[in-house]
């Protein structure tokens, strides 16, 4: 016991340590682009469909903190239940806060905000509508050497007419 208390109060105090920020090249401006599989449930379906989907984004990043927005789609989702058809098609802007750990050209990310969503879902039975807006949750690693990083993400997003969202995306992004 003694020696995991020695281990994790070291690495608390290398933690502690290291730089904030001090490289120029992950303060500022960025832009990027994901690509993804997504899973909508909407509770209707027995399983939840896997759709392939993308977000584009721009951020401002200062130290240990981010400011993110972007536009999401996340495919169209296909399936049949009780032999009907059923086409889910969910899209959104968000904005969100990122708490970064930086360890050297490795980030660790958690992120948190809003998302503004517009949802149809057509089937043979009708059609359906809704629009509005819901909290999102996320946490991701990033890693990179100057200007360019590559980022593996997964995010969960609470809308309103479906029960859950959840996106899992790897993409990159160019800081300028």
């Amino acid at each position: 016991m003694k020696k995991i208390l020695i281990c994790l109060s070291f690495a608390a105090l290398m933690l502690a340590m290291t730089p904030v920020s001090s490289r120029a090249d992950v303060n500022g401006w960025y832009l990027g682009a994901s690509y993804g599989r997504s899973t909508i449930d909407i509770g209707i379906i027995p399983k939840e469909p896997i759709n392939v989907g993308y977000k584009i984004f721009g951020g401002y990043r200062h130290g240990v903190l981010a400011v993110e927005g972007g536009y999401l789609d996340f495919g169209d989702t296909s399936d049949d239940y009780l032999g009907l058809p059923i086409d889910i098609q969910l899209t959104g802007m968000d904005i969100m806060g990122l708490l970064i750990l930086p360890l050297g050209p490795l980030d660790i990310y958690g992120k948190a905000g809003m998302m503004w969503w517009d949802y149809e879902l057509d089937s043979a039975g009708g059609s359906d509508s809704d629009e509005g807006s819901d909290s999102m949750a996320g946490i991701g690693v990033a890693i990179g050497v100057g200007s360019v990083r590559v980022r593996a993400e997964v995010e969960v997003f609470n809308v309103e007419a479906i029960n859950e969202v959840a996106f899992f995306t790897l993409g990159a992004t160019l800081a300028f």
